[in-house]
């Protein structure tokens, strides 16, 4: 009785019966992130939107993801494969998140970055899915990106795999102006 009880699934069993779903540690979106902010030193105010104003401006699958910490379908991203230079910034607000310097192919299904830009991001512990992992957050306006692991390349160490579909891209100025004369090129 006493192996059964120590265990691995016994105790993930008694900790997620006896404290995830106990209404003081079931996690508040607003407090938490509010939590969060405090202890990364925030800067600036996170934007006032409410949840029926996000549903008015995001996509419905765009809301689910960055607001429900919901997770798009794997290699289903136009990001996945994208290699051009750039910015990828956040979809809810604009604010800068990753530079395309920093993408590389993890093979995973998601965008993947070996770094984010400074001050850009925020994480929390996430204990959804009975597992442990590292939620990433955009520190601007709290919009759900993906997930942190330790398993990406040098010189971080760092994987953020990352929501496509909370990203947008902004194409650097020398990829703006390439696709300009080709723009023109084919016009002629």
């Amino acid at each position: 009785l006493m192996h059964v009880l120590l265990s691995g699934f016994c105790r993930r069993r008694f900790f997620l019966r006896n404290f995830i779903s106990d209404r003081r540690f079931v996690m508040d979106k607003d407090k938490d992130y509010q939590s969060a902010l405090e202890k990364s030193d925030l800067k600036i105010s996170p934007q006032k939107v409410s949840r029926d104003q996000w549903k008015q401006i995001l996509t419905a699958e765009q809301f689910n993801v960055t607001r429900n910490a919901a997770t798009e379908k794997p290699f289903s991203s136009k990001y996945c494969k994208l290699n051009e230079n750039g910015m990828y910034t956040c979809v809810c607000c604009g604010a800068t998140l990753f530079s395309a310097s920093t993408k590389f192919d993890s093979n995973c299904g998601w965008p993947s970055f070996f770094d984010a830009q400074e001050s850009s991001v925020i994480t929390r512990n996430d204990f959804s899915n009975n597992m442990v992992r590292t939620e990433v957050l955009c520190k601007a306006c709290h919009a759900h990106l993906g997930h942190l692991f330790s398993d990406g390349p040098k010189p971080s160490g760092m994987r953020y795999c990352i929501n496509g579909i909370a990203l947008n891209f902004k194409p650097s100025s020398e990829t703006q102006a390439a696709a300009a004369a080709d723009d023109d090129q084919s016009k002629n």
